[in-house]
């Protein structure tokens, strides 16, 4: 039966009540009976064991740190946060240099004339360059767009703006249902050029600081795969100069010079950037053609993160922290449409990658706000208890959200512990609360990208299963 927000305060008020009478409450849980305890007895835990429910195989081999569980279980009430136009300026004010940027409009939503006036501009810039490889990408990667939209007609129509920093509409010619809020701001810093770009819709608001100019800033789903996460490999080139602990460093600062300071970094992987190579011919065309290669190299780092609430964050997932929630739960049939008119408000998240040029994008997406601290130090239930539920679970699990197995066998080498997001359609609230999450292990798959897959989330509180889809708890 799902259980709602309300359900859940429930739960830890009872808990917390009984605990206060010197009193034990038993929980059911699947098929057997569970007691409560304090996690504040547990430490440095390992689990070694093999469950099958017949078709998948899992092998759990993994040292389970539950300390933090010891100090820090939280739980706390936060709403939708949207950034406003008075954070379009604080931010840009804090980042770009003095004087140097201002309101830049899509080439897309631009008249023609004033495309062929920017590309005019741009030519001229280039034709300043003596040696094509000292021109900026990011210069011919934005003539390049300017360029297609002067020769292609353009479809949607031209927006005029009075140049304010402030939320501009994109809507659809087909579909007047389905519109883009957003705001795309163009300066440098320490003379480098940047983007800053706010982007919001009734179900994501998305703020994006980043070199690459994406062209169709209402379909900003591609900085999700613009850098591709590598496993460890000896025979991969590392081609970046900086290590993790610089990238991560890199990043936290820019968090806070925006004023960003509630956000914790959790994961930081070497990774692969794709884009496209630009080439210029003699009539000052450009020209891009595929950059991919046949091998692989570490030439950047992805880095992760999410809300920090009392020192601990939720544990990044491939699901868990996307941008918009599916609707409905997994298996049911619905259109694009209805998935896009029904989704709930996406994950809060940070997505980073740095490479040897610094920060080449940094995405802030749906920006939550603390409402209320409901618990700072929730009862719950002992790891023992936990790892009892996940083997149940395990036994019974069909596999159907796993990414794919050649021979239906998966590894858990992680255990981790942070908090998950709930949400309540009934109360259009949110909540997060500490889980442990058991994380499959990518080595058993046949693929150099890595996937941040759990086979199953679960709640500290009182063993409740968490569907990381649409943010539900059974």
């Amino acid at each position: 039966m799902k259980k709602r927000i309300a359900g859940i305060l429930i739960s830890i008020l009872a808990l917390s009540a009984l605990s206060g009478c010197g009193k034990e409450k038993d929980i059911s849980y699947v098929d057997e009976p569970a007691t409560t305890s304090d996690a504040a007895t547990a430490s440095v835990l390992h689990r070694n064991y093999e469950v099958t429910d017949g078709l998948l195989t899992f092998t759990v081999d993994a040292d389970v740190d539950t300390s933090l569980s010891a100090q820090s279980s939280p739980v706390v009430k936060v709403s939708r946060n949207d950034y406003t136009k008075d954070d379009m300026k604080r931010i840009a004010d804090a980042i770009f240099d003095a004087g140097s940027y201002a309101l830049f409009l899509p080439y897309v939503l631009r008249p023609d004339e004033e495309v062929k006036s920017a590309c005019a501009d741009m030519q001229e810039k280039i034709a300043q360059y003596n040696d094509s490889a000292d021109i900026p990408y990011s210069l011919l990667q934005e003539y390049y767009i300017a360029q297609q939209c002067m020769e292609n007609d353009n479809v949607v129509t031209p927006i005029h703006t009075d140049g304010s920093l402030k939320w501009y509409r994109f809507t659809s010619s087909e579909n007047t249902d389905i519109y883009t809020n957003f705001c795309v701001i163009k300066g440098t810093i320490s003379q480098k050029p940047y983007y800053l770009s706010f982007i919001q819709t009734d179900v994501y608001c998305t703020m994006l600081l980043h070199t690459i100019y994406e062209p169709y800033i209402q379909y900003p789903q591609y900085y999700d795969t613009y850098a591709n996460p590598l496993y460890e490999n000896e025979s991969y080139s590392d081609e970046c100069q900086y290590s993790k602990e610089e990238s991560k460093a890199m990043v936290l600062d820019t968090l806070q010079t925006m004023g960003i300071s509630d956000y914790t970094i959790t994961d930081v992987q070497k990774a692969q950037t794709i884009k496209p190579d630009y080439a210029i011919t003699k009539d000052g065309e450009i020209i891009a053609s595929d950059s991919s290669n046949d091998g692989y190299s570490y030439d950047s780092y992805l880095l992760y993160g999410g809300r920090n609430v009392d020192g601990i964050a939720p544990v990044h997932t491939d699901f868990n922290f996307s941008r918009e929630l599916v609707s409905g739960t997994i298996g049911e049939n619905s259109s694009s449409n209805d998935s896009y008119t029904n989704a709930r408000y996406g994950y809060e998240a940070i997505f980073a990658n740095v490479g040897n040029d610094g920060i080449n994008y940094l995405v802030i997406q749906n920006p939550m706000k603390v409402e209320e601290v409901l618990e700072t130090n929730a009862q719950l239930l002992s790891f023992d208890q936990i790892d009892a539920i996940a083997k149940d679970y395990i036994s019974k699990f069909d596999g159907t959200t796993l990414p794919f197995s050649a021979d239906n066998t998966y590894k858990i080498k992680e255990i981790q512990y942070g908090l998950i997001r709930l949400f309540d359609e009934e109360s259009d609230s949110y909540m997060y609360i500490p889980a442990w999450y058991y994380m499959i292990d990518g080595e058993s798959l046949s693929s150099p990208f890595c996937t941040f897959s759990p086979y199953v989330i679960i709640s500290a509180i009182d063993g409740s299963i968490y569907h990381d889809y649409n943010g539900n708890i059974n």
